[in-house]
């Protein structure tokens, strides 16, 4: 018999995805709204500077649902990148607005 890997496709290894490429005008509220129609969102750190935002996710299913669909997802008018979090490495600016 085959062992099946439990780690689907790369993204569900995690429940945290990376969204890039967002306009000035998302909120917290848009990104809770979105994602939470394929899940429960954990947490949501919006990086407005740096056009981009980290969405946290209950479960790794539901994270790799809302990946398969809302990558070009086209919010307030701009196409979305939505990708799995890797890992982090942040300069000390975006640690410190990460914290606020």
């Amino acid at each position: 018999r085959a062992i099946i890997n439990s780690c689907l496709p790369f993204a569900v290894c995690s429940t945290t995805l990376w969204v890039g490429h967002l306009s000035k005008l998302v909120a917290d509220e848009d990104l809770s709204d979105l994602f939470g129609e394929y899940g429960v969102v954990e947490s949501i750190n919006l990086i407005p500077p740096r056009g981009c935002a980290f969405v946290h996710m209950n479960r790794r299913m539901d994270a790799y649902k809302a990946l398969k669909e809302l990558h070009k997802y086209k919010l307030h008018g701009k196409p979305i990148t939505v990708s799995p979090e890797k890992f982090r490495i942040y300069s000390p600016t975006l640690r410190f607005l990460l914290r606020a």
